[in-house]
């Protein structure tokens, strides 16, 4: 959700530098926001190198107490003598299935929709109108978060989440949509990213049952970067944006992917109730051993 919020912040604020500085100093508003845009990283990334404290075994920040130090030692799980032993296919091959389904939202197909028909709306317009799929995915994460932690059902939301993807496919795979059709579409496809919370969420207290930190930290940073991985040709192949402003292709694959995602969804919650099962309910918190802090 955060990475939503932003995205909003971001687009607003290039708007705005990009309308206000344009022609400033002899440059182009673009590239304004590429020198303010780096202006603000650099510290930040300073920042995060100076003072991020590392991993609670071996940290040196000068900021944690002691106590504070020992209590997020104590927070781990054992560590496994065989915790390495990790089959990384397993971990990878499964995660890009839920995130191919943000395929429209993830490669801004709105806006090359909206350059597209530039004759019909402001450039003003053309930055900033995409920001609403921000907003409905940010309040798709919330509420798919909200229904998981109040429920503990995750399936509900996968097939809610494969249902709406559904209907984005379909619309958009017409070509005599209308104006408003189309922004709809475009819209509704911002609800693609409820599968966020429902992929990390569920991945994490799964392998947290069986106390093995190790593939649990693995896992997690498998499903990240193979989303990564899977955008550096989906949208080549499947949104390019030479294809504006009709995705055939990407309207057809996210319609198979959504039918792929079912059968992937049945699978994790077999997973799930297989270590029920095996493990139990146990979660990090009930492996902790009890410590003081002064």
């Amino acid at each position: 959700m955060a990475g939503q919020v932003d995205t909003m912040f971001a687009g607003v604020m290039m708007t705005a530098i990009h309308k206000g500085t344009r022609g400033m100093s002899g440059l182009q508003g673009w590239q304004w926001v590429f020198l303010v845009d780096g202006i603000i990283t650099l510290p930040i990334a300073l920042f995060s190198f100076l003072y991020f404290p590392d991993i609670p075994d071996i940290t040196k920040a000068r900021y944690l107490s002691q106590n504070e130090r020992k209590l997020a030692v104590a927070r781990l799980p054992p560590i496994k003598a065989d915790g390495h032993n990790i089959m990384p296919i397993s971990l990878t091959k499964r995660s890009p299935v839920c995130a191919s389904v943000e395929g429209f939202p993830f490669q801004n197909t709105f806006l090359l929709w909206l350059k597209y028909y530039n004759d019909k709306f402001s450039q003003t317009q053309i930055n900033t109108y995409p920001l609403g799929v921000q907003a409905v995915g940010i309040a798709a994460n919330m509420l798919a978060a909200w229904h998981i932690d109040t429920t503990s059902q995750r399936v509900p939301m996968a097939i809610i989440a494969v249902i709406l993807q559904v209907v984005v496919g379909a619309m958009l795979l017409g070509r005599n949509l209308s104006d408003v059709g189309e922004m709809f579409a475009f819209y509704l496809a911002g609800s693609a990213y409820m599968v966020n919370p429902l992929i990390f969420a569920w991945a994490n207290i799964i392998l947290q049952r069986t106390g093995d930190d190790v593939m649990r930290s693995v896992t997690l940073y498998s499903i990240n970067i193979g989303s990564m991985v899977l955008w550096t040709f989906w949208d080549i192949i499947f949104h390019s944006a030479s294809d504006a402003p009709y995705w055939k292709n990407g309207a057809i694959s996210l319609l198979v992917c959504c039918g792929v995602m079912l059968c992937y969804i049945w699978l994790v919650n077999y997973l799930d109730k297989l270590t029920r099962k095996k493990y139990g309910d146990r979660t990090v918190e009930d492996l902790e051993e009890p410590i003081e802090v002064s």
